[in-house]
């Protein structure tokens, strides 16, 4: 049985946007070839895939592309890529995560958000100096959601180039495709 990973945004979009670091493209076309051959079980959330339409966008307009036609050209290429990957599954939400209507007022925040809530009290991060002076390093709210979803779909890592996965090791292990061999 292949080893379930949750894939961080961060590695789709360098495999879709190869032009600003052709060595971190590189690899995550050797990875998603490891994924398709059956090696890996990658798991995929909508989430990860909004956060993918944010950076695409954010990285054509550092290019000069102005154009929003062609950001939804490119969007649509790389959802529909995503989709046709074998051994991937997109994670679009499941009848066990959803509540009975009635019940939804009483709701304040979902179990993944409480989850994520947790793991970010959790991991607090640390003080570094960065270009303007103290800065926080440390996971991200956004990450403590991919963290509980990964956790939730049964992922044993999270495949991606963000070191502040490091930090939440002991819930799912990062496997950090610049460093480790996979």
């Amino acid at each position: 049985m292949p080893v379930r990973l949750y894939i961080d945004s961060n590695v789709l979009i360098f495999y879709y946007i190869t032009k600003f670091d052709v060595r971190f493209s590189t690899i995550c076309r050797e990875f998603l070839k490891k994924v398709e051959s059956g090696k890996y079980e990658g798991v995929v959330s909508l989430l990860g895939l909004m956060e993918l339409v944010k950076q695409i966008r954010e990285l054509l307009v550092k290019s000069g592309t102005y154009d929003p036609s062609d950001w939804q050209a490119s969007i649509r290429k790389a959802i529909e890529g995503i989709y046709s990957i074998k051994n991937v599954k997109i994670v679009e939400g499941s009848q066990n995560e959803r509540r009975p209507f009635g019940m939804v007022s009483e709701l304040s925040h979902s179990e993944i958000a409480w989850e994520s809530f947790d793991i970010i009290t959790k991991y607090h991060g640390k003080i570094k100096e960065g270009k303007n002076g103290l800065e926080h390093d440390g996971i991200h709210p956004v990450d403590a959601l991919h963290v509980a979803l990964a956790k939730r779909m049964g992922c044993t890592m999270i495949a991606t180039f963000d070191r502040d996965f490091r930090e939440t090791a002991p819930e799912v292990q990062s496997l950090l495709l610049q460093d480790d061999a996979f």
